[in-house]
């Protein structure tokens, strides 16, 4: 990214840097070959057919395309309108596919172990919300709302978080603050709607499980009722 001009040079001397880049690179690496054989283990087995590991499919292969393209492209790039777009797509919609996997693990495991049939959009609406939230997140530099810039290691392409004179800052503070919060609060919503519906449904299930002893104790009181009551009408009617 050489004609793009770093405003965080002051930080690390060229020693540093190449420093903070060779362990960037080594984290990139493994990070890469982790996702690789993730992805392998799930292609190769009979887990390709489970619906619930493609969103985790979906995590591991997007974070090594990630690194791997972005380090094809990033030294050939002279502007971070285009590279700080895809970066940042890519890794919102990472970030996103890693919250619904784990939302996803608890949610289907409760479903499965309580007997619940799940929707059939259900698999499709994680990767919508992932593609969606990763498209919020991304395009509004390009319609002038905020824009990209190099980060502190003058490396990587990323949304520029100085905030502005101009009331876009409001936007680009409203952005941030759903990249931050949105992921946790979400995870947070989603639990509490699963135990919700678990309790609903456990008190369902033991109303009905109580339902027949119910009637049938009512039955017994009845028919003892209507026995005391034709003993007595007997025993009357024998005095008389």
């Amino acid at each position: 990214m050489s004609h793009e001009h770093c405003t965080w040079d002051y930080l690390f001397d060229k020693a540093n840097f190449a420093e903070l880049q060779n362990g960037l690179y080594m984290t990139e690496l493994v990070s890469t070959v982790l996702s690789i054989i993730a992805s392998l283990m799930v292609l190769l087995t009979n887990l390709r057919f489970d619906l619930s590991y493609r969103n985790l499919i979906y995590f591991t292969m997007t974070t090594g395309l990630r690194r791997v393209i972005y380090y094809l492209i990033s030294g050939s790039i002279e502007s971070c309108n285009y590279v700080g777009w895809w970066n940042t797509f890519i890794s919102v919609y990472e970030v996103e596919c890693l919250t619904h996997v784990c939302i996803e693990r608890y949610v289907v495991a409760k479903y499965i172990n309580n007997g619940w049939s799940i929707i059939k959009w259900h698999y499709p609406m994680y990767q919508g919300l992932c593609v969606l939230f990763a498209c919020l997140y991304s395009f509004p530099p390009l319609f002038g709302i905020g824009n990209y810039s190099l980060d502190f290691t003058c490396d990587t392409c990323a949304f520029n978080m100085e905030l502005p004179d101009s009331s876009m800052k409001y936007a680009i503070v409203v952005i941030f603050l759903l990249r931050s919060v949105k992921s946790t609060s979400f995870m947070i919503v989603m639990l509490y709607w699963t135990r919700k519906l678990e309790i609903v449904n456990t008190r369902s299930v033991k109303m009905a499980e109580q339902a027949p002893f119910t009637q049938c104790h009512c039955n017994y009181r009845c028919k003892s009722d209507v026995l005391v009551t034709t003993s007595v009408v007997t025993r009357v009617g024998g005095i008389y």
